[in-house]
């Protein structure tokens, strides 16, 4: 339901409440996966999982075609990539990422949401301790990560995601 307020005149005095129904036959929903545990990884260490989020539609398939990533410490990680749950897809990647917002576009029509709830992956492979930004020897980096928004062919709603996982890449 909506309502609208209406002046009666110019000086908005007088007011009519006005009510309709808006009706949204279908629509896709993004939400907070369960996260991996906190984490330590060297800097050269293996890929490792920073966030989980799920994807859900209200009736259909729906196709996601993009994500916004937004990432702390973009420049300590070599490859951002958006997996399957099991980690054995990968939907769509970036390389050397930098910034606290990345845009990845996924392979496509690969990424689908469902009526199921869906879990899927944000993983980063943090760079050589030789490559990581310079000056910062022994420096440790805070890396956290979720998706900030989509790119669909449906109406789209966004939940609240915290940011809980958190990953530490050492120097």
């Amino acid at each position: 339901t909506v309502n609208a307020t209406k002046a009666a005149d110019s000086n908005y005095n007088a007011t009519t409440s006005v009510t309709t129904t808006v009706t949204i036959n279908s629509a896709t929903t993004l939400g907070n996966g369960t996260d991996p545990s906190n984490s330590t990884i060297a800097g050269g260490g293996s890929a490792t999982e920073v966030d989980s989020f799920t994807f859900q539609t209200s009736t259909t398939t729906d196709i996601i075609s993009a994500v916004n990533i937004s990432i702390t410490n973009a420049s300590s990680t070599s490859l951002l990539e958006v997996t399957n749950n099991a980690g054995t897809v990968v939907y769509g990647s970036t390389t050397n990422p930098t910034g606290s917002s990345v845009a990845i576009t996924l392979n496509n029509s690969t990424l689908t949401a469902t009526s199921g709830l869906t879990q899927y992956k944000i993983r980063i492979t943090p760079k050589t301790q030789a490559n990581l930004p310079i000056g910062d020897s022994g420096q440790n980096y805070t890396v956290t990560a979720n998706i900030a928004s989509f790119t669909s062919t449906m109406f789209k709603l966004v939940l609240i995601v915290p940011v809980r996982q958190l990953l530490l890449i050492t120097s």
